[in-house]
């Protein structure tokens, strides 16, 4: 598959409503959860890129036994793994302009956030 404006956007989409919330919009690693997970969540911008693309397909296909990794196949046909995939690649390369959108989407979610713990807080949830 192609990485093209169309696939790389595609791809985008799906890591960031299925993966990101574990690693992170930038690849990082850091999870949207604040929590501390053990194995601890790989850095999808360090030494997963030098997995190929077929190991890539069937972790995110299988998912990883003993970790919080999931297996995302019996619900996501290949073409949306793949696209994951060039996406994944993709992070480890990312332009300035992307990195800074990346950057304004996490500080929004990270401002969300606080905005939801201070509104339970004050209700005494």
């Amino acid at each position: 598959m192609p990485p093209t404006a169309e696939n790389l956007e595609s791809g985008r989409h799906e890591y960031n409503e299925h993966c990101a919330p574990c690693h992170g919009l930038d690849g990082s690693g850091r999870n949207q959860f604040e929590a501390d997970f053990l194995p601890q969540i790989p850095r999808l911008t360090g030494d997963v890129q030098s997995l190929s693309d077929g190991e890539l397909y069937f972790v995110i296909t299988s998912g990883v036994r003993n970790t919080a990794m999931p297996g995302f196949g019996a619900r996501h046909n290949a073409e949306e793994i793949w696209r994951i995939i060039l996406w994944v690649r993709h992070l480890a390369h990312l332009k300035p302009e992307e990195r800074a959108d990346i950057g304004r989407e996490i500080t929004n979610k990270e401002r969300g956030h606080e905005e939801i713990m201070r509104q339970g807080r004050a209700s005494g949830d």
